[in-house]
């Protein structure tokens, strides 16, 4: 088991890699729109982070970015940029 400054040596590249990966999908973000930010999101850090649990993640990916523009824009009737979603109408 690591402990002290073991475990923090070993945890600076993936808290490196976090970072530059919310760095690009923030630089994309006006452009992908919202949702499909919260998608790529909430599949690209579990994954990023060592998370095996594949049909997990896809439903979480799902599900939590279709909550969130649900709870947002349907029900509080708050605007989310459509980004690239806007090419689906």
């Amino acid at each position: 088991s690591l402990v002290g400054s073991e475990m923090c040596i070993r945890d600076r590249p993936i808290t490196w890699f976090t970072i530059v990966l919310l760095l690009v999908i923030v630089s994309f973000a006006e452009f992908l729109g919202a949702v499909v930010t919260m998608f790529i999101t909430c599949l690209a850090l579990p994954l990023l982070w060592g998370e095996r649990n594949y049909i997990a993640v896809a439903i979480y990916s799902v599900v939590f970015p279709g909550f969130v523009y649900l709870l947002f824009n349907k029900l509080l009737g708050l605007y989310f940029n459509p980004g690239i979603l806007e090419l689906l109408k």
